[in-house]
C-alpha cells in the first residue's frame, strides 16, 4: 500500500513539474503522456552489459520483431488488396 501511494504522489509531482515546464493552464492532458513516459523508462535495462544479455538471449532467439512489425503490415497490406478489389467491384456494378 505503501508503495502504491509513493508511486501517486511521484506520478503527480512529474506531472505538476511538467506542466509548469511547459506553461499548461491545467496539469491532467500531460498526465497520460508522463505516465506513458515512466512506464518506458521502468523497463529499461540498468547498463550495457545487461542490455547485451538480453539481446543474446531473447532478441536474438526469438524473432519478436517479426510478430510485433511483420503481422500487422501484412494485415495492411490484406486490407488494401482487399479495399481496392471491392472498389473495383462497386465500379462494375455501376456500370451495369
Amino acid at each position: 500500500m505503501v508503495g502504491f501511494v509513493k508511486l501517486a504522489v511521484t506520478l503527480y509531482a512529474a506531472t505538476i513539474v511538467a506542466a509548469r515546464i511547459f506553461k499548461a493552464p491545467d496539469y491532467r492532458p500531460l498526465l497520460w503522456i508522463v505516465t506513458m513516459l515512466c512506464a518506458v523508462v521502468s523497463i529499461l535495462p540498468p547498463d550495457l552489459p545487461t542490455n547485451l544479455y538480453l539481446e543474446t538471449q531473447f532478441l536474438r532467439r526469438y524473432p519478436g520483431l517479426a510478430v510485433t512489425v511483420g503481422l500487422p503490415l501484412l494485415l495492411l497490406a490484406v486490407s488494401r488488396i482487399r479495399k481496392t478489389g471491392e472498389l473495383e467491384g462497386d465500379d462494375a456494378r455501376a456500370k451495369e
